[in-house]
């Protein structure tokens, strides 16, 4: 009686078991994504996170490098290599080389800042000054130069160079060599290009 007892509840099991088996298989199937976790129960998917794409950097352009000038060359000599001591004795004796002398004229001053030579010489007996300045500018200070000295000059004819007298209180004469130079003859006595005409004469031939 005990085995068959015990068969029979085996049996009424199995049923139950294979019940709950089809209930389960109903269920997923009606679950269609979903799954069965036999310890949890139903077990939801998540849908997978699909990856964005994100947009392509566009690259900055860089901006190129501006070129710098050309700098000026310096032209440093002694002041007897633009005037000789005989040379100004010869334009007049009462003038001496006047040492740390300073540009008094707007040529002079540029020149001076080109890194060039100045140099000047005063009357022993008036007090007056001249001076004799050379630079050797680059191209854009020297069409800077021109073009200052032919707004506020007047033409002249010196040696065959181009040249511009500017009047003032110190008159100047401001001349553009052929080779590329600055050459500056001025003084507090210069009233006109012809003033300057004899010492810019020798100057020059001293240059060459």
């Amino acid at each position: 009686m005990l085995c068959m007892g015990s068969a029979r509840r085996q049996a009424q099991l199995r049923r139950g078991w294979l019940a709950a088996s089809a209930a389960v298989t109903v269920s997923l199937l009606l679950a269609g994504c979903n799954a069965f976790d036999p310890i949890g129960g139903i077990v939801t998917k998540s849908p997978t996170p699909t990856a964005t794409a994100s947009p392509s950097s566009t690259p900055t352009p860089t901006a190129s490098a501006t070129p710098s000038p050309e700098a000026s060359k310096p032209y440093l000599v002694p002041c007897t290599t633009l005037l000789s001591a005989q040379q100004v004795y010869d334009y007049n004796p009462n003038f001496g080389q006047t040492d740390g002398y300073s540009a008094k004229s707007a040529g002079a001053r540029a020149a001076s800042a080109e890194h060039g030579t100045v140099c000047g010489w005063t009357n022993q007996t008036s007090g007056s000054t001249f001076e004799v300045a050379v630079a050797t500018p680059n191209a854009a200070a020297l069409a800077t130069l021109r073009a200052e000295a032919k707004a506020s000059g007047a033409p002249a004819a010196i040696a065959g160079n181009e040249a511009y007298y500017l009047p003032g209180a110190v008159g100047e004469l401001r001349l553009f060599s052929a080779s590329g130079r600055l050459v500056v003859i001025a003084s507090d006595d210069f009233t006109s290009a012809q003033d300057a005409e004899e010492l810019a004469a020798t100057v020059l031939g001293n240059l060459e």
